[in-house]
């Protein structure tokens, strides 16, 4: 079963296209990501320190230390990280090995929602939370983009963001407009609404049926039987 596991790890290895090492003193683990070379999809070779990574997640000290100890002397382990987005990979290795000039200010869309996946898997959320409220005010235009509310819902879960869940939540449910965002504080992680704001009414002309639409810019009513019910993400860790 080992031995089945080393070769692959091995040819995985042998695959990869570029290196780039985070550890000064010579890295024990490098981990495999997809990312790309001249416009073509490569593999890329991170090699980082195992002591590194179990002190900033729990789950990574059990892998290297604990009961599930993975490393190998004399040679890095491979970890088969390809699923994982590789600008987000990148981001949280530099930040576990105290890289911070490396950490970019402004990322995209799908990149946050890459770290937002890859910190919920690892337990290492705290870790992006000096980023974090940076990288929201680059990208705050973009919560009213139609078809990208997924990814909004799970960056705000897993960030703490409220405001955005439940905004981007009730435009799923009601089919109101998302409101535009604005930059809160640097002490803040929050969005808030525009001028317009989503109220309930009934119409004749439709049959009765429960009609959303924007009037005033202070209160949110709903229809009864959802009175009072508050989506709320979960807080930091």
């Amino acid at each position: 079963m080992h031995s089945n596991k080393d070769s692959t790890s091995r040819e995985l290895a042998e695959r990869i296209e570029r290196r780039i090492d985070l550890e000064s003193d010579g890295g024990d683990v490098m981990i495999v990501v997809e990312g790309s070379a001249e416009d073509e999809p490569a593999l890329h070779g991170l090699l980082v320190s195992s002591d590194m990574m179990a002190r900033a997640s729990e789950v990574w000290k059990r892998m290297f230390r604990g009961e599930w100890a993975e490393t190998k002397a004399g040679q890095p382990l491979v970890l088969d990280y390809r699923e994982d987005g590789y600008v987000a990979v990148l981001i949280i290795m530099n930040i576990i090995h105290l890289r911070f000039v490396d950490v970019p200010t402004a990322i995209s869309l799908d990149e946050l929602k890459d770290i937002a996946m890859f910190t919920d898997k690892w337990m290492v959320t705290a870790l992006v939370v000096p980023w974090v409220q940076g990288w929201l005010e680059y990208l705050s235009g973009s919560v009213n983009n139609v078809g990208r509310e997924a990814e909004w819902l799970w960056i705000a879960w897993e960030f703490g963001l409220t405001d955005v869940f439940n905004r981007v939540g009730c435009r799923l449910a009601f089919g109101g407009a998302i409101p535009v965002a604005e930059p809160s504080p640097p002490t803040t992680l929050s969005f808030s609404y525009s001028d317009a704001q989503v109220s309930f009414s009934t119409s004749n002309q439709h049959e009765e049926q429960d009609i959303f639409r924007l009037e005033g810019p202070d209160t949110l009513t709903l229809p009864p039987e959802v009175e009072g019910t508050q989506l709320t993400p979960r807080t930091h860790r």
